[in-house]
């Protein structure tokens, strides 16, 4: 009885080992829904109209032409001759020129005269001798000119080179007439019978007189 009872439990083992348990879980499909929501976005572009600007215009500054840095003049000008003539440039239709200094300080020159030409913007300048030059007392010049502007002076400087001539010895006014002189007949030799004052004005010269005329 035992051993039956032992058999019937091993088929009973055996016969749960070959049994297959299949437990089946319902799925409800779910169906899944994307949405995509389509966004606008409006941009305006507003143009800006920019409008360029206009450069000022500028004034060029004025310039000297054909101003030469050393000029010759004899002392025997005369005065009232034009001794210097160049051109200038500027934008002003009405350009003023001076002489701003001589130095040594003598106002041998008078003021620039300045006229047009046929060139827009270029003027000729000329300057005219005011007095005499003298060799032995100032042989060397130096004229600074200025041409005027909003703001000052456009300068530039030029020297005045005096050359010196020949000039004749001069007697003192109360001898340039002559004169008559007497001398008694007794006079003794040698004896001083007459004195003419003279300058000689080139420095490095000398005076020779001589006496000529009539004796009797």
């Amino acid at each position: 009885m035992a051993s039956v009872s032992l058999l019937a439990a091993l088929l009973f083992a055996s016969s749960f080992q070959n049994i297959e348990t299949t437990t089946t879980f319902p799925v409800t499909p779910t169906t899944l829904v994307s949405e995509t929501s389509a966004v606008t976005t409006t941009v305006t572009t507003t143009a800006s109209t920019v409008t360029p600007s206009t450069p000022a215009l500028t004034t060029p500054s004025p310039e000297f032409i054909n101003l030469p840095d050393v000029l010759e003049v004899t002392e025997s000008t005369r005065p009232r001759k034009v001794i210097i003539e160049f051109q200038i440039t500027s934008g002003n239709p009405d350009p003023k020129v001076q002489i701003i200094s001589i130095t040594p300080d003598d106002p041998v020159l008078e003021d620039p005269i300045i006229n047009p030409t046929n060139v827009s913007g270029v003027f000729n300048v000329q300057i005219v001798l005011n007095g005499s030059l003298d060799y032995e007392t100032a042989n060397l010049l130096t004229v600074r000119l200025g041409i005027a502007t909003p703001s000052g002076f456009v300068e530039q400087t030029f020297s005045l080179s005096v050359t010196d001539t020949n000039e004749p010895p001069q007697c003192e006014a109360q001898f340039q007439l002559g004169a008559v002189v007497q001398v008694p007949e007794d006079s003794p030799a040698p004896v001083r019978l007459y004195t003419v004052l003279a300058k000689e004005p080139d420095s490095n010269d000398t005076i020779t007189a001589r006496i000529t005329g009539q004796f009797s």
